[in-house]
């Protein structure tokens, strides 16, 4: 049984046996305390189900501090309903939060309110707020312990992904502590067994050179814009239509 749980576990081992303790004799009060223990045991196991190997992480500690606009959560700092694939098992409605800034899949112990962060190394991916995300390490050098969560955007032939991140800046004033955090997302292009990164239309084509002229155009009709906000939708619909020129 998890640590964080045994002693709520046993609390309720106590509150249950005690009244019926005082009424037995020593041997029949241990065969109903071992029987009660078992049994609670039991409900405890039935309750967590599959998902109990999930709960064997260390503590997640939030650096999230008060004074910052913004926050640095993947989309909303409350934990939504998830997929994670861990340790080789696909957990369905898992309640998760993806801590951005420090690349760290959050779960809350059902029942006590503890947050505890997942293993990094048991996890090969999960989905959350519409997307799927990756463990990957972009570079073939790396050691497994420097992979890290990627959106994939796009998964054909050629593959667009994100690297989500965000960055917080402080400053001081005259009124104290301030500052916002910052997205800093980057991106890349999987193509011909390698991931290049992409910052731009320009990068992007590099990439896409062989059909160059075609993207162009298509580039031009749909008016597709690669700054800010807007780059990330363009990178995606340009991979799109590339496979499908490659059909």
């Amino acid at each position: 049984m998890p640590k964080i749980l045994l002693p709520y576990f046993l609390s309720i081992c106590l509150i249950v046996c005690a009244p019926v303790a005082r009424a037995q004799t020593v041997k029949q009060d241990s065969s109903f305390v071992q029987q009660a223990v078992a049994e609670l045991a039991q409900v405890y196991q039935d309750s967590i189900g599959l998902q109990s190997h999930l709960y064997s992480g260390a503590e997640y500690t939030s650096l999230a501090k008060h004074y910052m606009e913004g926050h640095p959560y993947f989309k909303t700092k409350s934990f939504e309903p998830g997929t994670v694939h861990y340790d080789g098992v696909e957990l369905r409605d898992v309640r998760l939060m993806y801590d951005v800034e420090q690349d760290e899949l959050a779960i809350i112990y059902p029942g006590t309110g503890y947050i505890i962060k997942l293993v990094k190394q048991l996890v090969t991916g999960f989905e959350l707020g519409g997307e799927t995300f990756q463990k990957l390490a972009l570079d073939s050098t790396a050691s497994p312990s420097k992979a890290t969560y990627y959106s994939v955007l796009h998964d054909g032939q050629v593959k667009v992904l994100a690297h989500r991140r965000k960055v917080g800046q402080e400053r001081v004033t005259s009124k104290g502590f301030e500052g916002e955090y910052r997205v800093e997302d980057r991106h890349y292009l999987f193509k011909d067994g390698a991931y290049h990164t992409i910052s731009r239309k320009r990068s992007l084509l590099g990439l896409l050179q062989d059909e160059r002229k075609q993207l162009n155009t298509f580039i031009r009709e749909n008016k597709l814009k690669f700054r800010k906000q807007h780059k990330e939708a363009s990178f995606v619909k340009v991979a799109r239509h590339y496979d499908s020129l490659k059909r």
